[in-house]
């Protein structure tokens, strides 16, 4: 059978593209190097030396109870991996050739630091509630926004959010731990803007519309495509303004609103973040020709949340690693594995070039 992805320079990019491509950086074409690529057809098995490191490239690798998505790696044990329905393109290197490589155990470490942080949002209990705009540390940084008037307040509450990072997965968490973690999907950080005005005493609601994975797909490894909906559900946020629902969409930062007009300069139009009384910003429905203030607002995102999602932890690493460079996130684990040191100008700017110092920073 021939398989769909032959072409022996897409195996390096797509290496360099996965969770450990990402934590190696510039240091992952001599990794690479040392391992072995292979294609599976659909159904076999994945036969590899006790201790090997295997990065999935392209297509799903199906175990007991889980999978692996491209990009994905795993450490082969006595656990029974086949290939799924589309076969699959493995990189791996055997366990004698990764002794003394500090680089990729840093990765390694990196890369599962990053993983048992991202958990944290898949475990909220379902009787909390996600916008609890009651909570301490809300109402302290919503203190902060207290403007002159309600404009101004919403507006600096949208500006707040929509410059922390996006970032799939992780939509049960609660706004107070949105906040700590300074980074969300669509519907996290909607529960956190939500919270903000609320704890303001504004009228904050959410709305729900469909978005093309053809668009979303723009912010993820295009390995991925062949495996998403053609259609998925977007939430945001809206206030109410002078009387009217304003739609402010937080979830897009400006860096992804870059990665967005690399891949499709078309979008351009809807991409100036602007948000007052009388201008929504709704880019959503900007894309699909829609009317920015016909919409329906709802004061929780309940019937939503009880969905669970056939995504892992460990998947939505590996559909974040684009977003994660943009942003600069990966650097936070790296940094984290390096002694301590008092801080110096270099890092200082590094931390700034991050992003992660800048959307965690509390106003």
């Amino acid at each position: 059978m021939m398989m769909p992805w032959t072409d022996p320079t897409t195996a390096r990019l797509d290496f360099a593209d996965s969770v450990i491509g990402l934590y190696l950086g510039a240091r992952s074409d001599p990794v690479y190097e040392q391992g072995q690529v292979r294609t599976l057809l659909p159904g076999s098995a994945l036969q590899c030396s006790p201790g090997s490191l295997t990065v999935l490239l392209r297509g799903q690798l199906i175990g007991p109870g889980t999978w692996w998505g491209p990009g994905n790696h795993l450490i082969e044990g006595a656990a029974t991996v086949t290939a799924g329905e589309p076969g699959a393109r493995v990189w791996t290197l055997p366990a004698a050739a990764q002794t003394a490589q500090q680089p990729l155990l840093d990765a390694l470490l990196a890369a599962e630091a990053a993983e048992q942080a991202a958990l944290a949002s898949f475990r909220m209990p379902q009787v909390e509630e996600p916008c609890n705009h009651e909570h301490p540390l809300i109402r302290r940084v919503a203190s902060r926004f207290c403007a002159a008037d309600t404009e101004s307040s919403a507006r600096d509450v949208f500006h707040f959010v929509q410059r922390m990072p996006y970032r799939f997965g992780g939509w049960h968490e609660r706004a107070s731990d949105t906040l700590l973690r300074g980074m969300g999907v669509c519907t996290a950080k909607a529960h956190l803007q939500v919270a903000l005005w609320r704890a303001l005493g504004l009228e904050g609601g959410f709305v729900e519309i469909e978005l093309s994975m053809r668009v979303l797909s723009l912010l993820m490894p295009e390995r991925w495509v062949p495996l998403m909906r053609a259609r998925v559900r977007h939430y945001c946020a809206a206030v109410r303004l002078d009387g009217r629902w304003h739609v402010a969409d937080a979830s897009f930062s400006d860096e992804t609103i870059r990665l967005f007009l690399e891949a499709d300069p078309s979008l351009e139009p809807h991409s100036h973040v602007r948000f007052g009384v009388g201008q929504p910003f709704h880019p959503v429905a900007g894309i699909q020709g829609l009317d920015p203030f016909d919409v329906e607002v709802r004061p929780d995102l309940r019937d939503a949340l009880g969905k669970r999602s056939r995504f892992e932890a460990h998947h939505f690493e590996a559909l974040n690693t684009r977003l994660d460079r943009a942003h600069g996130l990966h650097h936070l684990w790296l940094q984290r594995l390096q002694p301590l040191q008092w801080p110096s100008a270099s890092t200082e700017a590094l931390s700034m070039d991050t992003g992660r110092g800048r959307a965690q920073g509390l106003p």
